[in-house]
């Protein structure tokens, strides 16, 4: 029972590795964030069979882990910035509908703190702490009969004492923070995916981002914690789905002989079940995930025993030189979100 009583927040900081009261609080599904201690040992022979007790010292190397979570029709627009680096808010439409659509930019300034409170045996919340963090990578998947599910990774400048918390105690405040009144999930029924503008169907499909973030920036400067992480390459932009082999249209984009026939807009959308209070027309809020540029890499029709065939397919998003090469377009009736 003792992990059915996690709570877990974010809050957005001003200055990287300064911790913060978490504002906002979310359901999970599962988090292994984890502080990190190396130890680092001298390596003088010391005339022993056994390396000396007094020869080595700890050295506090920031955390790292995921969060699962399963988005909701309320409240997921506030991981946008922290995420894709820009996130840009129009609305209202009726006076109730915001659009929160995220894209790619600087991750620099981007930070969280975060703090899960972990039931122990007694079922006494206890206050995990994690400052500096930052958005390493991130997962979208949904399946027949799945809610959509998000997974993201992060790494931390710090792990606090649970005992003592760095900064403010932030136990109390998280144990009475809720999701957003009217919060709903969605599901796969509610769910269409579209290549070049074509519905098809789809049992299973996963897009992920790799933010190619720099996590090991230490430098011999007391006290010896990690500088902001940056970016330090190509962000990867990864997906894949599987469908029924209907037809060969798939596979000749994988082995086409041109550039412009290897590629097609990819979109991933779910809509929310119920509309948004105060819209007319209604209005629905929903979750869309846009490659304008999804090449395919690898896939086709296999054969694995009697049933239908079916087919896999990937490949990687890429960069057209003016559209964001991934957005995530996000309506609810949240006037504003973390940026």
């Amino acid at each position: 029972m003792s992990g059915s009583l996690t709570r877990f927040g974010i809050g957005k900081e001003t200055v990287y590795g300064t911790a913060v009261a978490v504002s906002k609080s979310y359901e999970i599904m599962s988090e292994d964030l984890t502080g990190k201690y190396e130890r680092t040992t001298a390596e003088a022979l010391s005339g022993s069979y056994v390396q000396r007790a007094d020869r080595f010292s700890v050295v506090k190397k920031g955390a790292e882990g995921s969060v699962s979570i399963e988005p909701l029709t309320r409240g997921f627009g506030d991981w946008l910035a922290a995420m894709m680096g820009q996130v840009a808010t129009t609305g209202p439409i009726e006076t109730a509908a915001y659009t929160h659509t995220g894209t790619i930019n600087s991750l620099t300034g981007k930070n969280l703190t975060v703090q899960v409170l972990r039931a122990d045996e007694s079922q006494t919340l206890r206050p995990w702490t994690y400052e500096g963090g930052k958005v390493t990578n991130y997962e979208f998947s949904n399946s027949v009969d799945q809610t959509l599910r998000c997974t993201i990774g992060m790494d931390f400048e710090l792990e606090s004492n649970p005992d003592a918390p760095a900064g403010v105690y932030l136990g109390t405040t998280l144990a009475g923070l809720t999701t957003p009144v009217g919060a709903g999930v969605f599901t796969w029924a509610e769910g269409s995916i579209t290549v070049g503008g074509v519905a098809y169907d789809i049992s299973e499909v996963t897009i992920g981002v790799d933010n190619a973030l720099n996590v090991d920036r230490y430098f011999i400067n007391t006290p010896a914690l990690k500088r902001e992480p940056i970016q330090d390459g190509k962000r990867e932009i990864t997906w894949s789905f599987t469908t029924t082999y209907a037809d060969n249209s798939f596979w000749e984009k994988v082995s086409s002989a041109t550039v412009a026939g290897t590629y097609a807009e990819l979109r991933a959308k779910w809509t929310g079940l119920v509309s948004i209070p105060g819209t007319t027309t209604p209005l629905y809020p929903c979750i869309e995930i846009v490659i304008p540029v999804a090449r395919f890499d690898e896939g086709g029709p296999v054969v694995a025993g009697e049933g239908m065939l079916e087919q896999q397919f990937s490949g990687v998003g890429l960069y057209d030189g003016t559209l964001s090469p991934i957005s995530i377009i996000y309506k609810s009736q949240d006037a504003t979100v973390l940026a």
